[in-house]
């Protein structure tokens, strides 16, 4: 049995991620996150020695 041939748009739209800049001490860093950041983004911080 032939049957006609149908044309179907669908459009969808979805979140891929979501680009974020935070600010640590005067500087913005960007962030791609999968989840909404919310108000608070957790970061993690890391201290090094000052060379001489």
């Amino acid at each position: 049995m032939n049957r006609p041939t149908r044309i179907v748009n669908d459009l969808q739209t979805r979140v891929a991620g979501y680009r974020v800049d935070y600010e640590y001490r005067g500087r913005r860093f960007p962030a791609l996150r999968q989840n909404p950041p919310g108000p608070l983004l957790p970061v993690r911080v890391s201290v090094e020695p000052v060379g001489r």
